[in-house]
């Protein structure tokens, strides 16, 4: 897309999906992180004991209780990137648990798609 700078027409690309969902995680880790909160990738959250998952990212506010190993609360919220293989997990098992378990918010982040699903 061409843009015009103090009369010097410039052409540039628009950021790719990835390099946009990479910024909104900072942005949305920065907040979080300001107010004593914590995003983590990878972190195991045992929700009882027949329900056992690692989320992609999770995002813990200030007063949220885990440690650096496995949660045994549940996030504030969560982001799960799909894949051909893990979509419909995603979009029925593990949304399922996450609202039984009183997650407050859910993304779906779909690559292929280029979208990001809130619940």
């Amino acid at each position: 897309m061409p843009v015009c700078v103090n009369g010097l027409h410039i052409k540039y690309a628009f950021p790719g999906f990835f390099s946009g969902f990479a910024l909104l995680l900072f942005i949305l880790s920065s907040i979080i992180k300001s107010q004593k909160g914590e995003v983590i990738h990878g972190l195991g959250i045992r929700f009882d004991e027949k329900n056992f998952l690692i989320p992609d990212i999770s995002g813990f506010c200030a007063n949220s209780k885990y440690n650096t190993e496995d949660a045994e609360c549940a996030p504030d919220f969560v982001i799960e990137v799909t894949s051909p293989t893990t979509r419909r997990n995603d979009m029925t098992v593990k949304k399922d648990i996450y609202a039984r378990f009183g997650i407050m918010e859910y993304w779906i982040v779909d690559p292929k798609a280029q979208t990001i699903d809130l619940y």
